[in-house]
């Protein structure tokens, strides 16, 4: 297995193993305002898909750093 390969997969395997509760998410949802400024609404269909993987989070981010 290639290293971006595993390193996805390893990403996958800790979203899947260390499932967020509502209690995370709050805290990771601060964490990003502070240290990028983007808010997270609350929205809880939307932020299923926010923060299903490392790459859907970043790919947020991106997108709320880009407007």
């Amino acid at each position: 297995m290639a290293t971006s390969g595993l390193e996805t997969e390893l990403k996958r395997l800790i979203v899947e193993a260390l499932v967020l509760d509502s209690i995370d998410a709050l805290e990771l949802a601060m964490a990003l305002e502070e240290r990028f400024g983007v808010k997270i609404e609350d929205d809880p269909d939307e932020n299923r898909r926010i923060f299903a993987s490392v790459r859907s989070l970043a790919e947020f981010v991106s997108g709320q750093l880009a407007r």
